[in-house]
């Protein structure tokens, strides 16, 4: 299987090299505009470098390069505890509180910092001090030893716990803020080099100054070009009488005419740009700038074309550029095709260098699954991490820690699938690894029980999803602190389970709490942010407040497109939530608008065979579904079907999920039979995969009900909505919507079977769960009323049908606005009862009513339109008559 795969990978990744045609060659060698942007920017960055080289090598004469050339004493000794564990760090080296102690909280190294800085300041100022009083003793030096001070305020919060986040995160011990030492700083600038040297050894030789870590770009320059001297130093702050404690702060270095230069260059805008793709050690700094360089190599035009960056991949590139290049166009520029060549490519050189068993070789399959699973190719992924896993197994052994991260992405896949005991199990044995390698409280034990939450949620079992994240916030506060913003996604995770629950306002607080600690960490505008929004919408979606769901989907798509451009496939998703929003409110056209921008964004991005197209045409096809457009919703859901058969095979949850949303077209349709057999096709693969008993069956057996219903085999339908209300009740639990609609649809049959007051009762039962869990204004209560003022016309009781279709009436109005659908089916039912009462011009009025609505929003070909026409059409009959 490994070897079909590879040469699966080899056909997907040269299709580009055997096509000759010139037009569907320059298709396939299109980029993301994302991309293009990338290389823009590359080109401005590398003419910023290479001025700041040319005009240092100008301003600096070959004694200024003895700067370069000083050696920094660190006193620490470098502040890595190990250097056989990256992660594990000096306790010495932590950032204290007032006390002495490392600091737990944000507060406690802010208070600390606070009584740091006017210590930290006057040093500071004594040491130019004396540098300023050797210089007056020098004549002939006149203005060259200028030298300018700026002690600036703490840092912010807000860009404090993003470093902290960004640069610190895995760091033992924790909490990794306790590794900022820049929330004191300053800067001096010095006009002459002399006086910098002068400023170090004196900084290097003074009593009270410890220095902890030292960076001189003068010999190894920054990303840009930039160069000047950077150290962190430990100060001793008297605290109290007989109490102390240490503070690390930070002091820059500075030449004025290189600081000049780099803010006419604007230098630090590129380095922002570019910070994340050169983070790590400085060893590889410059090699990676050697690559960007490389890339650039064909102009930014010829670069910006595809091709160039394809051919550039059929070089003969080392190893380690190999691998570095897969990893910008894999996760800066998500050109996955081009990321999976790299990679392909990087696979057999290190088969030629190391032979078929080396960790290289497992870590490829690693790489190139990761780019698969990307790409919705997930049986191909599977088959390569069962591969890396069978390597490492044979090289390291079974408890390697190394297995640990392998199996937690197949879980991670394995669970995509459906495949969740599978997925389970990898979960528990990636666990038992990583207590035996670390310890039951390391920050990888608390991120796998994160991910395990997350699969007990997808199984329906809410307690244990719950405990599972309750147990991964306990350990990740601990390691990283609890304003870290992995903090945010479990509280995140948290308050999806509560949604699904139907715990509305519970996970609303999550939510919020959620963001609070994200916006802290990562800034107001991230991308996490954006996210929590978007579910924030879908809860007050489900709450049946449109408005507030609407405003907060906005709110995430601005975030989104400006951190991840236009072209996204998370912004596509936004897109998704805003056309459910205008379904709900009856605006279909808009809704059918919003939907095909989502598609053509995920088309661009995911190509036209992605499980994500396949739900965006299930989504399409249930708007057409409500125009009843049937022929244009059943080609949208052959298309999905094929999609799910193609990635997943023929007995996949989403299939079985294709096959219920074409059921429900042939319901609508009056097809019965039809529906009933495409209703038994999903039923019978869920019921192969989960048991007869498992929560994901309820629906479609639910909808098997509504299918004898309209039958009139009221028996077989009731037997089927017990079934699947016992179904929910085990899952859900006695109060939840879900439980108070199958009462409703119960309800509904008992009424077509002519038990009038058992439907009463059910449907009473329902509308007082409603209310009890969602509001007596939610639009879900609109339609119980409605189905009581039925029941209620059926038993002669005129009037209070009319009040209730009347109440039923002024609901729907308020959520859906006055032009909606199903309005106009309530205006229908008012109208009948008016009929009942004699009220013939009247109900003729409101038929009318009906009608223009039903005429604007389904059209007149649509059954319900019909419907009402044919009631106009013998009620005018009988006036006449009369």
């Amino acid at each position: 299987r490994l070897k079909i795969i590879l040469e699966s990978i080899d056909e997907m990744t040269s299709q580009s090299e055997d096509n000759d045609d010139d037009d569907n060659d320059a298709t396939t060698m299109e980029l993301r505009q994302e991309t293009k942007d990338f290389l823009h920017t590359l080109s401005q960055y590398l003419n910023c470098r290479q001025t700041m080289d040319a005009k240092y090598n100008e301003l600096f004469d070959e004694s200024s390069h003895e700067i370069a050339n000083f050696p920094v004493q660190v006193h620490s000794g470098g502040i890595e505890a190990s250097k056989e564990d990256p992660f594990q760090f000096k306790p010495e080296y932590l950032q204290q509180s007032i006390q002495g102690i490392p600091a737990q909280t944000l507060d406690e190294l802010y208070e600390a910092a606070a009584m740091a800085q006017p210590v930290y300041e006057e040093l500071i100022q004594g040491i130019v001090h004396q540098i300023r009083s050797s210089a007056d003793d020098d004549d002939d030096e006149g203005d060259e030893h200028d030298i300018d001070v700026d002690l600036v305020p703490l840092k912010t919060r807000d860009r404090a716990l993003e470093k902290a986040k960004d640069d610190y995160a895995q760091r033992l011990p924790g909490p990794a803020f306790s590794f900022l030492y820049d929330i004191v700083r300053g800067s001096i600038e010095f006009s002459s080099a002399k006086d910098l040297l002068q400023c170090l050894e004196l900084i290097e030789n003074h009593p009270l100054i410890h220095i902890v870590k030292a960076k001189n770009r003068f010999k190894n320059p920054s990303l840009t070009g930039y160069r000047d001297v950077n150290l962190q130093i430990q100060i001793p702050i008297q605290s109290g009488e007989n109490s102390s404690f240490k503070h690390i702060c930070e002091i820059q270095l500075h030449h004025k005419e290189l600081k000049l230069l780099g803010k006419e260059l604007d230098s630090h805008k590129h380095y922002e740009y570019f910070r994340s793709y050169f983070a790590g050690s400085t060893n590889t700094l410059e090699e990676r700038l050697e690559d960007l360089k490389v890339i650039c190599q064909g102009g930014e035009e010829e670069s910006s074309s595809g091709a160039f960056l394809q051919e550039l991949l059929e070089k003969d590139l080392d190893e380690e550029r190999l691998e570095r290049l897969g990893k910008l166009f894999h996760v800066q520029l998500s050109e996955l095709p081009m990321a999976l060549r790299a990679y392909r490519k990087l696979l057999d050189l290190r088969v030629e260098k190391y032979g078929q068993q080396h960790e290289k070789i497992a870590k490829a399959y690693d790489d190139m699954a990761g780019i698969l699973v990307d790409q919705g190719k997930m049986d191909p992924a599977v088959v390569l991490y069962q591969a890396s896993l069978d390597m490492k197994w044979q090289l390291h052994g079974s408890e390697d820690p190394s297995m640990a991260e392998t199996l937690q992405r197949m879980a991670m896949v394995l669970r995509d699938q459906d495949k969740l005991d599978e997925s389970m199990m990898l979960y528990e044995k990636t666990l038992e690894i990583q207590k035996q390698a670390f310890h039951k409280d390391h920050l990888s034990v608390g991120n796998t029980l994160h991910n395990m939450g997350k699969l007990f949620k997808k199984q329906g079992k809410f307690v244990e999803a719950m405990e599972h994240y309750e147990n991964a916030l306990r350990i990740i506060r601990a390691s990283v602190g609890e304003e870290h913003s992995t903090v945010g996604s479990v509280f995140r995770n948290m308050a999806l389970v509560l949604h699904v629950q139907c715990k509305y306002e519970e996970s609303l607080a999550m939510y919020r709490r959620s963001i609070d600690i994200s916006s802290r960490a990562l800034g107001e505008d991230h991308v996490s942010i954006a996210k929590a929004y978007h579910c924030m919408a879908e809860v007050f979606q489900d709450q049946g407040k449109l408005e507030e769901a609407t405003e907060l989907f906005n709110k995430s798509l601005e975030l989104k497109t400006k951190r991840l451009g236009d072209e996204h496939k998370s912004v596509a998703n936004t897109y998704t939530g805003l056309a459910c929003v205008f379904q709900k409110q009856g605006s279909y056209d808009k809704s059918m608008e919003w939907h095909t921008k989502a598609l053509d964004i995920k088309e661009k991005v995911l190509g036209k065979k992605h499980s994500s197209i396949a739900k965006t045409y299930c989504s399409m096809a249930m708007v057409l579904r409500e125009q009843d457009r049937f022929d244009e919703a059943m080609e949208l859901l052959d298309k999905s079907l094929s999609i799910r058969k193609e990635i997943y095979g023929p007995n996949h949850r989403l299939v079985a999920e294709s096959y219920q949303f074409i059921g429900m077209v042939y319901k609508k349709q009056d097809k019965l039979d039809e529906a009933m057999e495409n209703y038994k096709l999903a039923l019978k693969i869920l019921e192969r995969k989960f048991g007869r008993k498992h929560g994901s069956l309820s629906r479609v057996i639910h909808n098997m009900a509504l299918v004898h219903q309209k039958q009139g085999a009221f028996e077989e339908a009731m037997s089927l909505f017990e079934e699947s209300l016992q179904i929910d009740l085990d899952a859900l639990g006695k109060e939840h919507p879900v439980i108070a609609k199958t009462m409703h649809n119960m309800g509904e049959a008992l009424q077509a079977e002519g038990k009038l007051e058992e439907a009463m009762d059910m449907l009473s039962k329902s509308l007082e769960m409603k209310i009890h869990l969602l509001g007596d204004d939610h639009p879900s209560v609109a339609n119980t009323f409605n189905a009581i003022a039925i029941v209620l016309q059926k038993e002669g009781k005129l009037d209070e049908s009319l009040a209730m279709f009347e109440k039923s009436l002024e609901l729907k109005r308020e959520h859906r606005g006055e032009r909606h659908s199903s309005v106009a089916k309530t205006l229908k039912g008012i109208a009948s009862v008016l009929r009942d009462q004699g009220k013939l011009e009247d109900s003729l009025e409101t038929y009318r009513r009906s009608l223009d609505i039903l005429l604007e929003t389904l059209g007149e070909d649509a059954k319900d339109t019909k419907s009402v026409q044919s009631a106009i059409s013998e009620l005018e009959t009988g006036i006449e008559n009369v």
